[in-house]
Parts: C-alpha cells; structure tokens; sequence
C-alpha cells in the first residue's frame, strides 16, 4: 500500500510543470555539453567551388557535441562521386576545436580529418586540415568571416594546400519570414596541381535562405575561375551552377 501511494506521488510530482522544469534543469547540470545535429537534401555537393557528386544530388547528415567552454568535437557526412569508377561513394569529415570570442571577435580553431571509406587506397583521398576562422558584426544582422585553411597533404596526395576565404551574411529583418543573404569569395592554392587536376583556383558563391519551423530551405550560386578543358578530365564540375539544399536541425 505504502509503495502505491508513493508511486502516485511520483506520477503526480511529474506532470506538475514545476518539478518537470527542475528535473530537467538537474539532468542539464550533469550533462557535460550539448548534441545537435542535422539533415540536408541537396541537388548538389559543392566543395569549394567543385561538385563533389558528379552535378548529382547529395544526402548529407551531421552530429556535433559542444561544450559551454567552446570545446567541439562532431562529424558530417555525405555521398560522393568522383568520376573514378565508384572507388569512393561516401565522405565522412571528422573534425574537433576551440571557439570562443574576444573583444566582440568571434574565433574558432579545429582540425578536420577528411576520410572516404571504401576509396582505392592507392590513391589516398583521406588528408588533413587546420582551420582558423574570425568573425564579427559590425551591423545588427550583418555577419562577416574571414578563414584560413592548411593541409599538410591535400587530396589525393596533390602536397601542401592553403584555402583563403571571405564571406558575408545579412539577415533580412521585418519580413513575414526571417530571410538570409550570403555571398563569399576565396582562393585555393594547391602545391602539385597536375596530381589534383585543376590550376590554382578562384570560387565565388552567392545565396538566399530561409527558415520554416526547424527546416532550412536554401538557393545558391556557385563557380569559378576554372576553364573546363583544366577541370580534370575537362569535366562540368568546375562550372557555374545553382544548388537547391533543404536542411533539418534537430
């Protein structure tokens, strides 16, 4: 009888609002961080400036953990198709950092691990990146980034690789909807450029996106400097294009 009564306590005690809100508050306190993550659909994977698929659509997904003193750690993946006969299908990009702000300067500092399951091992697709990424907001809604991105040994064993690049955002405010603007610029250098298949590059992009409970529905432009008869086998990857994307945060 005693256990009854209290099991009719507990269950009374947990749809009061009040105890619900402090038990998930006790939850939180020892819970070191924070997951999210991420679903994307889109008509195409463009990786600075070059599909990534084979101007074929993409499905992409992401798991990140975060930590309030700016430590992360995630992973995010999607397919891929290189034109090199199915011996990688898949991307998988591992990637841990720091970030945290100073003097209303946002910074962040990872390392990233880019692998591809599955790829003939000849080839040696996999390589790594340090990055280094500086934002501020000089406007409300107005986002600037200025990044820096160095791989000891870039794709496909192509030697040393460094990755500039700026980008803008302004979020739209006072419509119906929030809508973002975004557009950047940047320059790949790469050390054996025959090995990789392109010149050093330009790429620019341009964007538009709005948000719909919890999705993202988005529309870029891409391209670059790259003339076809230098993008590899003289394929399309390197052309202009637009990419629908619909992504989910969760």
């Amino acid at each position: 009888m005693r256990s009854w009564i209290m099991g009719v306590t507990v269950m009374l005690l947990a749809s009061s609002p009040a105890w619900a809100q402090a038990a998930k508050t006790e939850r939180e306190s020892w819970v070191p961080g924070k997951f999210t993550g991420g679903a994307t659909v889109a008509t195409d994977y463009i990786f600075r400036g070059i599909s990534q698929t084979d101007e074929e659509a993409a499905i992409q997904a992401s798991i990140e953990w975060r930590h309030d003193m700016g430590i992360f750690l995630g992973v995010w993946g999607s397919n891929v198709d290189f034109n090199d006969r199915d011996q990688a299908s898949v991307e998988l990009d591992w990637y841990a950092g720091y970030a945290n702000t100073y003097r209303n300067i946002g910074y962040d500092i990872r390392a990233i691990y880019y692998s591809y399951p599955g790829a003939d091992v000849a080839r040696d697709y996999d390589y790594w990146e340090l990055g280094l990424a500086l934002t501020y907001e000089p406007l409300t809604g107005l986002g600037l980034t200025l990044g820096y991105n160095f791989s000891p040994d870039y794709f496909a064993e192509s030697g040393t690789a460094h990755y500039l690049r700026g980008e803008a955002s302004y979020a739209i405010a006072g419509l119906p909807v929030p809508v973002k603007l975004t557009g950047g610029i940047a320059r790949q250098f790469i050390n054996n450029n025959p090995v990789f298949g392109t010149p050093d590059y330009w790429h620019w992009s341009a964007g538009i996106a709005t948000e719909l409970k919890g999705l993202t529905l988005g529309l870029t432009y891409s391209d670059t400097d790259i003339e076809k008869r230098r993008c590899g086998a003289s394929l399309d990857v390197c052309g202009a294009r637009f990419i629908a994307n619909a992504t989910y945060a969760f």
